[in-house]
């Protein structure tokens, strides 16, 4: 009528057996380790806070200079959009290949033109932002201080 209720006796006895001993021995490895583990991770999240937070602040380091005059910008819009060029060139010689040669596995070139197109994408946001953050810097000021506190270092807060 239903399944057969044949239980192999010798094997549920051996995984009781061999279960129970190995479960207390990790919970005991488990409780050993965990503030070890926790403690690693939470200084894995400080040092990544510490590299965005000095990230940020280069950035925001350059934005005053570009601002203030100290530092030229165009020559760093020059190279950002230059490198836009490039990735745009190179993602649309990816598309002619595909087109003209037509290979046999387009896979290859099809993600080398994405890749590119990602990158060119990728520049021109990067010129973008420093361009408007430059343009708008008090506004700019005032979202990295709120993020990241106050600038003690500056001398141009009003």
């Amino acid at each position: 009528m239903g399944a057969s209720n044949n239980v192999d006796w010798l094997t549920l006895l051996f995984g009781v057996v061999l279960g129970i001993p190995v479960t207390f021995i990790i919970t005991i490895l488990a409780n050993l380790f965990y503030p070890r583990l926790v403690a690693f991770l939470d200084s894995r999240r400080i040092a990544k806070i510490r590299r965005s937070k000095t990230q940020a602040l280069r950035a925001y380091a350059r934005i005053k200079a570009f601002r203030d005059g100290t530092r030229d910008k165009y020559p760093f819009y020059i190279l950002l959009s230059s490198a836009g060029v490039i990735s745009a060139i190179a993602a649309s010689t990816c598309i002619v290949i595909i087109f003209i040669l037509k290979p046999e596995d387009p896979t290859f070139p099809i993600l080398l033109a994405i890749f590119f197109a990602l990158l060119m994408f990728v520049w021109l946001v990067g010129l973008y932002a420093n361009a408007h953050a430059t343009d708008h810097f008090d506004d700019y000021r005032k979202q990295v201080e709120r993020q990241w506190g106050p600038l003690d270092n500056d001398q141009s807060k009003p």
